[in-house]
């Protein structure tokens, strides 16, 4: 645990370096449980028939329109974080 959460891992992206301050990192055994923990919510909330979440993969059915509703909330989730 102690090799997870000592130090701040500098994110590289092109010429841009950040610190990496929040969250889990990479290797981090607690960091899927956190991000399933995350979901979860979001996953109740959709309209879709069939949900399935298992880890960062999300499987949705239903139909077209639940489906294309769902697939536009979280792109807008995504781009506004």
């Amino acid at each position: 645990m102690y090799s997870a959460y000592s130090c701040e891992p500098i994110l590289a992206f092109g010429d841009w370096e950040i610190l990496s301050r929040e969250g889990a990192q990479q290797g981090d055994p607690l960091g899927s449980l956190q991000f399933c923990e995350a979901v979860h919510p979001l996953l109740c909330d959709l309209q879709s028939t069939v949900k399935i979440g298992f880890m960062d993969d999300v499987t949705l059915s239903g139909s077209l329109q639940s489906v294309e509703q769902d697939v536009v909330t979280i792109l807008l989730l995504t781009i506004s974080t």
